[in-house]
């Protein structure tokens, strides 16, 4: 790996594990779902989501619109009831962004809301954000190298007068092509892959992270082909003496994604999603716990463009 001062900034703390959770979070619904979205102009989108079949909620509908323009964007959300979500970002030029949540449910006279504030230097991120639930804190992501970055977080809930604080750090891994991690084991001159043919390339990236609640996760994702990726998660709570373990993959096809995984308590999920023309993608979707005896299948079918 070659060690250099850093070009890029890294992301929010959360980002550190972007890479793992992309591969080990696989999509399950419950029931059928139907999405449509219209582009009413180059700014402004309305969409409808509806929603049935579902084991523990009734039938569902959504009108959704929002506006992008620049470097603001505003999305929205409405039902039946009366029930109103809101989600806005504004990006401050090259130094940071602010973004707020909202939501409403009338029925049962709720009302929450959440900002966030993000400020960026040339390998520095710092965030600090606020929710009503309540509970507010901070974190801030420091980039060591293009490869190396590392990050904290403290976050303090109100209501239980506890404060969690968060440390990790991710190593990527540079993709090298196949050819080339073959030539260290073969003599110099043999016959190897030609560049135009060689093997896909290959990266990996490790991440690890502790908290104050006594849980150390560690992960490793690696790209196996240009279209399988697989990925290792081990989480491990020493004050409870628990660990759970899972394994998934993601293949991506030219018109379909497919993803799967399995852990350590009997848990196995599985999706895939399939383009069926241009600005329609049908899913699929299922998960089965051998340990609860119960599973859930869920299918969903999205138009727009």
């Amino acid at each position: 790996m070659k060690f250099s001062k850093p070009t890029k900034r890294a992301g929010k703390y959360e980002e550190l594990t972007h890479d793992l959770r992309a591969i080990i979070d696989v999509p399950v619904s419950d029931g059928f779902s139907c999405n449509i979205s219209k582009l009413l102009s180059p700014h402004f989108q309305v969409g409808h989501s509806i929603g049935f079949g579902q084991r523990q909620a009734p039938p569902s509908y959504m009108f959704k619109p929002m506006y992008a323009k620049n470097n603001f964007s505003l999305m929205g959300g409405v039902d039946p009831s009366g029930n109103v979500s809101m989600q806005t970002r504004y990006v401050v030029g090259s130094f940071g962004a602010v973004s707020a949540t909202a939501q409403a449910v009338p029925s049962q006279r709720a009302f929450q809301y959440g900002v966030e504030a993000e400020a960026y230097g040339p390998t520095t991120t710092v965030a600090v954000k606020a929710h009503s639930t309540p509970f507010f804190g901070a974190g801030m992501t420091q980039a060591i190298t293009d490869n190396i970055a590392i990050g904290g977080e403290v976050l303090h809930v109100v209501a239980r007068k506890m404060t969690i604080g968060s440390a990790g750090g991710r190593v990527s891994f540079p993709a090298k092509p196949a050819s080339e991690l073959l030539a260290k084991y073969t003599k110099q001159g043999e016959n190897l892959p030609h560049p135009a043919t060689q093997s896909p390339a290959l990266g990996q990236v490790v991440s690890v992270n502790v908290n104050s609640m006594k849980t150390v996760t560690a992960g490793f994702v690696r790209q196996l082909s240009e279209r399988f990726t697989a990925a290792v998660e081990v989480e491990a709570n020493i004050a409870n003496k628990k660990m759970v373990s899972t394994v998934a993959y993601e293949g991506r096809f030219p018109e379909a994604v497919v993803k799967a995984s399995a852990n350590s308590q009997g848990q196995v999920m599985s999706s895939v999603s399939h383009q069926l023309a241009p600005g329609a993608t049908l899913s699929l979707s299922a998960g089965l716990s051998f340990k609860d005896n119960g599973y859930v299948t869920g299918m969903g079918i999205s138009f727009g463009q």
